[in-house]
């Protein structure tokens, strides 16, 4: 008999888990019901891997499950894997073929374990349902959708469709904040160097030939000294620092008050705000797209999202569809979290009966405002870094040679 994990509220609120023995998901959940709790989570437990060692990892090498695989290489994959099928190659055959031409080792692995469970009887999802890592939620729920309606060639375009898009926005928001972080770290590091390493080998001559220092060489020499002192007691507060930042990012309660915090960022909260919500809407809209369930879809975004006061409301919104009540409520509540413009198309979308349309257009508008604001963003902050990095620099250099020239003209008086 399948054993159902689940995750649910009691009627104070009070998160509960566990799993139930039951024959179906739908006598799990009338039975949850029944304790008078709000069910958030419901989903079967996963069988062993019959190709497992007896330490629980998949057969030849226990390392393999440490290798991550790249979104490319499996969009590369689903492309080839939908040419093949629409030619008219078995799904067998197809995985095989795919296993044979694949140079990398845990790509190959997972493509050959997929191949025996196909061929054990398992449908191609509860196959790759054994990779979480490999194949989230949302892409074994496509799939399931279009194994169910015979449609599994339409569900994988749409599979390659939204990662190849997601890829897309990730890359462009690595990239955009990969300079500014760059030359943030270097900002502190040319300063370091300049005040602790240069400025002290030049401090004996400079203080040898007497008369008064101008304050900026003053400043300098005061750093100088003061850098060896102070230096152990400012990294350890740093790390003090970080180590509570980490503790709180850790807990569930603190956690939710940071990541409301990035979203309002000066300057980098916009664009976590919008790449935020252009993950929530072109997720969801396909996986309505293709069939999947609003409450198993809003699930799949739960655990797909980062972001717990995202979370949170994505689980508000699962609770209300278990009442029977509309979407629109708490994102129209968390204004905070998603712009109004969100939870006002949602509304319409509910009263049109087309959300799916609805959330694939709010997806659109997103994905080009974050274009904009990313561009906005390089365009300001690359300057203002680099005006900032030569300012430090020119003011360092420029204490060094006044200094020197003021030592040799008392030198030459």
């Amino acid at each position: 008999m399948p054993r159902f994990n689940y995750e649910a509220l009691d009627l104070r609120g009070k998160p509960v888990q566990g799993s139930l023995t039951v024959t179906t998901i739908t006598e799990a959940a009338t039975v949850l019901r029944s304790r008078d709790l709000v069910i958030t989570k419901l989903h079967e437990q996963e069988p062993a891997d019959e190709h497992s060692t007896a330490s629980g990892a998949p057969e030849g090498d226990i390392l393999m499950r440490l290798g991550v695989v790249k979104q490319n290489d499996i969009v590369i994959i689903f492309k080839q894997m939908a040419a093949m099928l629409r030619s008219g190659i078995t799904l067998v055959v197809t995985l095989s073929l795919l296993a044979e031409q694949t140079k990398k080792r845990k790509l190959k692995h997972i493509l050959s374990v997929l191949q025996r469970e196909v061929e054990a009887g398992r449908v191609l999802s509860e196959a790759m349902s054994i990779f979480p890592r490999t194949f989230p939620k949302y892409i074994t729920s496509m799939i399931q959708v279009g194994e169910a309606t015979g449609l599994l060639e339409e569900s994988l375009d749409s599979v390659i469709s939204l990662m190849e898009e997601r890829i897309h926005i990730s890359r462009r928001v690595i990239t955009s904040l990969i300079y500014p972080t760059i030359v943030l770290l270097a900002v502190p590091a040319a300063a370091v160097f300049l005040i602790w390493y240069v400025f002290p080998r030049m401090m004996p001559f400079i203080t040898s030939m007497g008369g008064k220092l101008s304050w900026n060489v003053e400043l300098m020499i005061a750093l100088a000294e003061g850098f060896p002192i102070y230096a152990p007691k400012i990294l350890l507060g740093i790390g003090i620092a970080a180590g509570i930042i980490v503790i709180c990012y850790l807990l569930p309660t603190t956690r939710y008050y940071i990541d409301l915090f990035k979203l309002h960022l000066p300057l980098f909260g916009t664009v976590f705000q919008y790449a935020l919500v252009y993950h929530f809407t072109r997720v969801l809209s396909v996986l309505l797209e293709s069939g999947v369930p609003i409450l198993d879809a809003l699930r799949i975004i739960d655990e797909s999202t980062g972001n717990h006061a995202a979370k949170r409301v994505i689980q508000e919104m699962a609770e209300r569809v278990l009442r029977g009540d509309d979407l629109s409520a708490p994102l129209l509540k968390a204004t905070n979290v998603f712009p109004p413009v969100v939870g006002t198309s949602v509304r319409v979308g509910e009263e049109t009966g087309s959300i799916d349309s609805s959330l694939s257009m709010i997806a659109d508008m997103f994905r080009d405002l974050l274009e904009t604001q990313l561009n906005r963003l390089v365009a300001f902050v690359e300057p203002a870094l680099i005006l900032f990095l030569g300012a430090l620099v020119g003011f360092v250099a420029s204490t060094m040679v006044s200094a020197i020239i003021s030592s040799y003209g008392r030198l030459a008086a």
